[in-house]
């Protein structure tokens, strides 16, 4: 399936975002009410209403024939002007700063820093890899309609190309984005490709879906990656916040794993049809092999349908799942 139909599904399930395994989904819908920043609110309707302005007033008329240097000028450095900002537009990042290591002809079209600050200290170090070691992100942008993930001629893909940045430059996140779709990519979950966090900015403004923006407000803004009084930031919250739940939920599953097999087990034992001794040892050993083989295709199914890889709100499927 698609990264377009993929991301319809979600859209239709009421998600404002595509998550391709960078956080955990649970963490995302039912945990990040506990954080701080996502509380807080502040100065998410007056982002969402300069961000909304700023779309209609210019993005909404581009065409196919829109190039990346008028998607950036028109729309993709305005809003970074609004998410990064400490005192002033654009005090709190950088452009076309090039990674020594990088072909001189790619290089990321932003460094992201935390604080204005930061950004003028760096200004010495320019032109070296220790330019970025205080860059909590970097960022890269697109034409409107440019695909995210196909291959442009001569040149790899852009979410491969961000992959590369980030390890070339060590710098923990990227963002990726054509102004319609945005996406958060971290250096080790995502180097081998297709882990993100993705949204769809454009949907979110057509709908005017002011709940919807806050997962593109809270995840793409400077404040995301600036620590809090404990020393960790919103974005590490949520990411350190699923890995545990994921290791949560792995215990568990060692222990509902067995539980299931020794049901599939039971059931194919009582199942006066199948005429099976359970006090055979060469029969049972049959039975239990090909119990692994039914669970592990039943999570597989399961994995996929949560990974939104299947038609679940489809029929037939939809009944027969």
């Amino acid at each position: 399936m698609g990264r377009d139909s993929t991301n319809q599904i979600s859209l239709a399930l009421g998600d404002p975002f595509w998550n391709r395994g960078l956080f955990a989904d649970h963490f995302l819908k039912d945990r990040i009410g506990e954080l701080d920043q996502w509380r807080a609110e502040g100065g998410l309707a007056e982002a969402f209403a300069a961000i909304d302005r700023l779309y209609r007033e210019k993005a909404s008329r581009f065409r196919t024939t829109t190039n990346e240097s008028q998607t950036e000028r028109d729309f993709v450095r305005p809003v970074l002007d609004i998410l990064w900002k400490e005192n002033e537009p654009g005090d709190c990042y950088e452009v076309q700063v090039n990674i020594p290591n990088v072909d001189a002809r790619r290089q990321p079209d932003y460094a992201f820093f935390r604080t204005a600050g930061n950004l003028n200290d760096a200004e010495a170090r320019k032109g070296t890899l220790d330019y970025w070691r205080d860059v909590p992100a970097l960022g890269d942008a697109k034409a409107w309609f440019a695909s995210l993930d196909r291959q442009r001629g001569v040149d790899e893909n852009p979410s491969s190309q961000i992959a590369n940045y980030l390890y070339r430059s060590r710098v923990r996140w990227g963002i990726l984005t054509n102004g319609r779709i945005w996406r958060l990519y971290e250096r080790e979950k995502s180097s081998a490709g297709g882990v993100f966090f993705e949204v769809d900015l454009e949907d979110i403004l057509k709908r005017n879906d002011l709940n919807g923006f806050k997962y593109f407000y809270l995840f793409f803004r400077r404040e995301a990656f600036v620590p809090d009084a404990s020393g960790i930031s919103s974005i590490e919250h949520v990411f350190q916040g699923s890995i545990e739940y994921a290791s949560e939920v792995g215990d568990r599953l060692k222990e509902s794993v067995y539980d299931a097999l020794r049901s599939l087990m039971n059931g194919f034992f009582e199942h006066s049809a199948n005429a099976l001794d359970r006090n055979d040892p060469e029969t049972v050993k049959v039975v239990h092999e090909n119990c692994l083989i039914v669970l592990y295709r039943l999570l597989f199914l399961l994995y996929a349908e949560d990974g939104r890889l299947l038609p679940c709100e489809e029929e037939p499927y939809h009944s027969i799942s």
